[in-house]
């Protein structure tokens, strides 16, 4: 059971599509020669870590390295453009249908999310439509 203040709120296709994805400000990320994007998230300070940092060689963060669709989606990422205008911005780039690049890029901004990486704005509109139909 999930505890009633953790839960997530849903979103329906519209309000996903109007959410504005914002950069975890935690990561750091940079571009490699080829233009595609270089994640790194940094590693956690607790003490057991600067313990076993004494002893072993313990890495300073993650380093993911995105493909080309996903350097693309996460080059739009600014905060300011909604999900919607990424979605046909990938269809043109990909020649894809915008079923298809719909599909593809909430589908990768849900698996952002959930490691982390990205936050979705949501207009307050949306969210007080979200609890309306909830109660």
């Amino acid at each position: 059971m999930a505890w009633p203040w953790r839960r997530r709120p849903t979103l329906d296709r519209h309000g996903s599509l109007a959410a504005r994805p914002l950069r975890n400000p935690v990561l750091e990320w940079t571009r490699d020669d080829e233009g595609m994007v270089l994640l790194r998230l940094p590693r956690k300070e607790g003490w057991w870590v600067k313990a076993l940092a004494r002893l072993f060689y313990v890495p300073k963060g993650k380093t993911f390295s995105l493909d080309e669709p996903g350097s693309f989606v996460w080059g739009l990422c600014d905060g300011e453009t909604p999900i919607r205008s990424i979605v046909q911005q990938f269809a043109e780039r990909f020649q894809l249908t915008r079923k298809e690049a719909e599909v593809s890029t909430l589908q990768y901004f849900r698996m952002l999310a959930q490691r982390g990486f990205v936050g979705l704005a949501v207009e307050q509109k949306a969210r007080e439509t979200e609890k309306q139909k909830g109660s």
